[in-house]
């Protein structure tokens, strides 16, 4: 073989890893020009650079922590982020909508508003707080000028609100404030108060393109490859609201690609069972500086190890014997138990009948009967009951068939993951 031939062949490899080691020692730790190459690549992409050696992962992980900064983010609704996330840890709240999906895909809409998810007992505190940052309520047609009063007709509005007319939703709380510029539109924030879990809500939406959600400890995609790498929503809602046309031009103009159908595999779109936090989420855990979280429900009960939307799961179907192959977000919220201070929103029954099963043997109680302890001195078993169900999403297959023993309990209580037989009137009880 002709030795120039070997040689040349030495100078290509040489060449190379010469490039190599300037591309890795120069190019990537330099902040301004991967700064600048990240700001053209999906989240797909500088993740998957991540993991080509350690150097880049160390500039990706630097990159995701300055980036994804949701303290920057609600520093253009309140004064002090932290504080706002810590009255979430204590709450129970989230933000969605297109604040969380603008955190996601790191863009910006002018007079886009921030949407957050509670529940009723949490609507006076949050509300108050939002007038002591400088907010002004303003209410919508049709309901109360004076806040106290909106409050006390959640359960009984006069006129329902003319973008959210959905059975999963309560009331509906507007707050302004000026801006610092008058050029600058005024900031709005919406307080959504769920009828049950605020999960629920989000899933009853148009479409997935705004399912990404934001609790006090961390940020969640639902969707992520459709929505933040190649923007499209897939129209999840079978019972559509009048506000629903609307909501999809909104985001068809924004870029979206609004989907009606899923194929057989779409990996954009997986079906059947999911929890929040799989592999199929992209999940960000946020910097928790500062931020209070060792809140309890009362003095008697034990502090959440996590924010309760991390008990949550859901299943994409098909319709059944739909050729068009429409799909449709199913929950099971089951039965609501006097020993839970929140409510959860889960793919079936399973998975909550299971972690009632392991908090009951825990605890000796039985969480389907009814309890004469006011609220605020009752014992709830909301830490427990999420690490088991967590437990479960992490351990178990979500359509694995139950063992013997776990089903036949399970047909006792007639698929109620909190049972059904103590939950009927006294007065009925003889006849069951």
């Amino acid at each position: 073989m002709d030795p120039s031939h070997n040689q040349g062949i030495a100078m290509q490899v040489d060449d190379f890893t010469t490039s190599n080691i300037c591309f890795k020692s120069h190019i990537i730790p330099h902040n301004v020009i991967h700064e600048l190459l990240f700001s053209y690549m999906t989240p797909l992409g500088f993740l998957r650079l991540a993991r080509t050696c350690r150097v880049a992962n160390d500039v990706v992980r630097s990159y995701i922590k300055r980036t994804f900064n949701v303290n920057r983010l609600l520093s253009r609704f309140f004064q002090d982020p932290v504080v706002f996330r810590s009255l979430q840890a204590r709450t129970g709240m989230i933000f969605a909508g297109s604040v969380a999906l603008q955190f996601f895909d790191r863009t910006y809409y002018s007079g886009s508003d921030l949407d957050v998810y509670l529940r009723s007992d949490a609507l006076v505190e949050v509300t108050a707080w939002l007038i002591g940052e400088g907010y002004v309520f303003e209410p919508y047609p049709k309901q109360s000028t004076n806040l106290q009063d909106a409050i006390e007709k959640i359960y009984a509005l006069d006129g329902e609100h003319p973008l959210y007319l959905m059975r999963t939703i309560c009331g509906v709380y507007t707050f302004v404030k000026p801006a610092a510029s008058p050029s600058i539109p005024p900031l709005k924030v919406q307080c959504i108060v769920a009828k049950a879990s605020p999960m629920n809500v989000i899933f009853s939406y148009h479409s997935t393109c705004v399912m990404n959600i934001v609790s006090f400890e961390k940020a969640y995609s639902l969707y992520p490859r459709a929505s933040i790498v190649n923007h499209r929503s897939l129209v999840t809602c079978m019972e559509p609201s009048e506000g629903q046309p609307a909501a999809l031009k909104k985001y068809s103009d924004r870029g979206f690609r609004i989907e009606t159908i899923v194929g057989s595999y779409d990996p954009d779109f997986p079906l059947g069972d999911r929890y929040i936090g799989d592999c199929n989420c992209w999940t960000l855990n946020l910097d928790m500086s500062g931020v209070q979280t060792s809140f309890a429900v009362n003095e008697v009960s034990t502090p959440l190890t996590h924010d309760p939307v991390s008990a949550t799961s859901w299943s994409l179907e098909v319709s059944p014997g739909d050729p068009h192959r429409l799909v449709d977000l199913v929950t099971d919220n089951g039965l609501h138990s006097e020993f839970l201070f929140y409510h959860y929103t889960a793919a079936s029954w399973v998975p909550l009948y299971y972690a009632r099963l392991m908090v009951e043997e825990q605890t000796g109680i039985d969480m389907r009967l009814r309890s004469e302890i006011p609220t605020h001195s009752r014992r709830f078993y909301d830490k427990e009951f999420t690490d088991y169900v967590i437990t479960y999403y992490r351990n178990h297959n979500m359509r694995s068939k139950l063992t013997e023993e776990l089903l036949h309990k399970s047909l006792f209580d007639s698929h109620r993951p909190f049972g059904s037989v103590p939950r009927v009137p006294a007065y009925l009880r003889s006849s069951v």
